[in-house]
Order: C-alpha cells, then structure tokens, then sequence
C-alpha cells in the first residue's frame, strides 16, 4: 500500500484535480486506516465529480468507520 500511495501523490502532483486518482488514493488510505484522508480525498473528488457514486459509496464507508452515522 504504501507504493501505492506514492505513486497515486506522484500522479496527482502532476494532476491534482483528477476526481478518480482522489478516490483511488482514498481507498489506498482507507487500507491503510488513515480515515480522516481518505475522506479529505473523498470530498474534493465529490466536488469535482459530483455525479460519480463510487466516490461517495468510498466516502459513506470511511464515515462509518469512523463512527460518524450521521455523515454515512
């Protein structure tokens, strides 16, 4: 995971406004259980891909492991 993640930094450096990387890179961080990224990542890809469900069935999961059933 932890290549992954830097390869996913490396691509959106170049990139940073690439709503599927975002969200891959979320999921590697979700692995990783860095929930509070993963949903930083989550919710600027929702912005910029607001009509994309994976990111928002990702970012669904993240709230609920970290408890926030309210967000979910």
């Amino acid at each position: 995971p932890a290549e992954a993640l830097a390869a996913y930094d490396a691509g959106l450096a170049a990139y940073p406004d690439h709503a599927s990387g975002l969200c891959n890179r979320a999921i590697v961080l979700i692995h990783l259980k860095r929930y509070e990224e993963a949903a930083a990542g989550l919710r600027r890809a929702g912005e910029i891909q607001p009509d994309a469900p994976m990111i928002w069935n990702n970012l669904g999961e993240v709230f609920g492991k970290l408890e926030r059933w309210d967000e979910a």
